[in-house]
């Protein structure tokens, strides 16, 4: 059953990868052979997530650290990724903002949060992300409305 699930010479990208789950995730597809990229705005707890999944399994891991919440560092991420694996495979999308972030207004009761909070957590408009080559050239948004269209005709 184990060989149902390797990811030999597969190489993921984990968002947040320096925090507990972060790690989780890395070590988990790492013992089934993925190269794992870490990323993650802590520099150091990033360099240190990615030395113990490769001293761990023995697969190749690349620490980037990037502050997501800048527009232009997933384009950053891909790239670096693409020129140290030459693919990309897997995205664990594990960052979040927390009580740590220093973002006014994030790490409060819900009611209470900031419009700027609200706004920067929010995933980003599909021209930002990345894209891969299966992605649809809008990024997805016409699929969404296809089906809701296709949904209430059947209706």
């Amino acid at each position: 059953m184990n060989e149902l699930f390797r990811l030999d010479e597969r190489v993921a990208i984990v968002t947040g990868g320096a925090g507990h789950i972060g790690l989780a995730f890395g070590e988990a597809l790492s013992e089934q052979g993925a190269r794992v990229v870490v990323v993650d705005r802590q520099r150091l707890a990033c360099e240190e997530r990615a030395h113990v999944l490769e001293t761990k399994s023995g697969v190749k891991a690349l620490a980037l650290p990037e502050d997501l919440s800048d527009s232009a560092a997933p384009g950053r991420v891909v790239a670096a990724t693409l020129a140290a694996f030459g693919r990309i495979d897997v995205i664990v999308n594990n960052a979040a903002f927390t009580g740590a972030s220093g973002l006014p207004g994030y790490a409060v009761p819900f009611p209470e949060q900031s419009l700027e909070a609200w706004e920067a957590s929010r995933v980003r408009s599909s021209s930002s992300r990345p894209r891969t080559r299966n992605s649809p050239p809008d990024g997805g948004a016409s699929s969404t409305s296809d089906r809701s269209t296709a949904s209430s005709a059947r209706t």
